[in-house]
């Protein structure tokens, strides 16, 4: 039985232009409203499609929806250098334990290549590895990146499918994969594809330093199709270098706060 919808309670507008403005506004916002919801359904659609087919393979598409590059200023430099991506994926939920259509944040660790054409707008790298800093259901998003990646959802099922089949006519393996579309110097549209790798990326947070248990917290980025659950952290013991470091660390902001407070002090 399906439940019937009560409508929200409005409370009355004694004003009579507001009255009128909201009164033509009425349909246009019910309009709108009707818009959010058949982008939601369609998204939920997509989900449950892609669950029904069995599909528990990893892909992730960079829409260039949101980045952050950390580059040298020349692409021939020695590198490696980092970045920060923003794809949708389709990738387990750790949270609901099934797969879903997700938005997931990425440090992208890559090394420029010799002799690239600084005009180039996107120069050839060679991608170590696309590691998760955060991931949730696009479904969990607000409506706005729901909005945005609506009219993207037919795209990714055609790269997805496209991807799948390929590598089933060549006869690879698929391990998850990531398609970046890319832009030349003449203006001709393409992508690139790269592997997602398993490998998890370690990173020792200074700030979590456990100096009196001898522990150090690590933080854990895991690689695009590890099964490791994004924010996972372990305490590890502290190497005698990183324990002087962070000793001398507090010793520091114990005499910069010390400094301070004989500053404010100073001619009371």
């Amino acid at each position: 039985m399906t439940e019937k919808k009560i409508p929200p309670v409005v409370t009355p507008v004694s004003d009579p232009k507001l009255k009128k403005a909201l009164e033509e506004a009425s349909d246009i916002f019910s309009s709108r409203s009707e818009d959010y919801n058949e982008v939601s359904n369609d998204i939920k659609g997509t989900e449950e499609f892609l669950r029904s087919k069995g599909i528990k393979d990893v892909f992730t598409f960079d829409f260039d929806r949101r980045n952050l590059q950390v580059m040298p200023i020349e692409y021939t430099s020695d590198g490696p250098f980092e970045y920060y991506r923003e794809g949708l994926d389709w990738r387990f939920d750790h949270k609901s334990k099934k797969f879903r259509l997700m938005v997931t944040d990425y440090l992208c660790w890559c090394e420029p290549l010799p002799d690239i054409d600084p005009r180039d707008p996107n120069p050839p790298i060679t991608e170590f590895a696309w590691y998760i800093l955060e991931t949730r259901p696009l479904m969990e998003h607000p409506i706005q990146t729901r909005v945005f990646y609506h009219p993207k959802l037919e795209q990714f099922i055609h790269y997805f499918s496209a991807t799948l089949k390929n590598h089933k006519a060549e006869g690879k393996i698929y391990n998850g994969q990531i398609c970046v579309p890319t832009l030349s110097i003449d203006g001709l549209k393409g992508e690139r594809f790269y592997d997602h790798v398993k490998d998890d990326h370690i990173i020792a947070s200074k700030d979590n330093f456990l100096v009196e248990e001898g522990m150090v917290i690590q933080k854990i980025n895991p690689g695009g199709t590890s099964t490791t659950p994004p924010g996972t952290t372990r305490k590890v013991p502290a190497t005698e270098a990183e324990i002087k470091r962070f000793e001398k660390r507090i010793k520091d902001l114990k005499d910069e706060a010390e400094a301070k407070e004989d500053w404010d002090n100073y001619g009371i």
